[in-house]
């Protein structure tokens, strides 16, 4: 979900082909499920156990140039570039309980929201004819997040390390 305001340069009261101006995306809010772990969990192991909700989530502004193409009457296309500031949360746990790995478990986490915070870039396109269209963006940014590795017999690893943060979002868009 977002919200957000395009500042053309020109007047949109009167139709032009093309226009410019500065598209601000004041709030952006993400929620992705972090399923596809348990793929890897499972190559090690027959039995795995999450713990908890393995989830990825943003809350991003984003703020850049956007070129709008107008071709017919309230068919407008539009494409923008953005620099984006935003915190980010992940939170990533699995067990794996049998097997020859059995006791080895991994996982990510935020220790502290305020400390996941990372500038980015975004692609997007809007296709839209008059209210109604949709928009698709590309996100990237690098965030830092701390882990975990535990194996048996071994010393537990952490740290802390600036992981890529990708995010594509398809939606529905209505304008006003």
């Amino acid at each position: 979900m977002e919200l957000g305001h395009i500042f053309y340069f020109l007047s949109r009261k009167e139709h032009r082909v093309f226009n410019a101006g500065l598209d601000w995306t004041i709030l952006n809010l993400a929620y992705s499920p972090l399923n596809k772990w348990e793929k890897y969990a499972g190559m090690r192991s027959e039995s795995i156990d999450p713990e908890g909700t393995n989830l990825s989530a943003a809350a991003v502004s984003r703020l850049g140039p956007v070129i709008a193409i107008n071709p017919a009457d309230k068919l407008v296309i539009e494409a923008r570039f953005q620099v984006s500031y935003g915190l980010y949360l992940s939170v990533l746990s699995y067990d794996i309980t049998s097997g020859p790995n059995a006791g080895y478990s991994f996982g990510m986490d935020n220790d502290n929201i305020f400390d996941s915070k990372g500038l980015g870039t975004s692609f997007g396109a809007t296709i839209r004819y008059g209210f109604f269209g949709f928009s698709a963006d590309l996100s990237n940014a690098k965030i830092p997040v701390s882990y975990y590795i535990d194996e048996p017999d071994k010393n537990e690893v952490n740290g802390m390390e600036k992981i890529p943060f990708k995010n594509f979002q398809v939606k529905v868009s209505f304008t006003l």
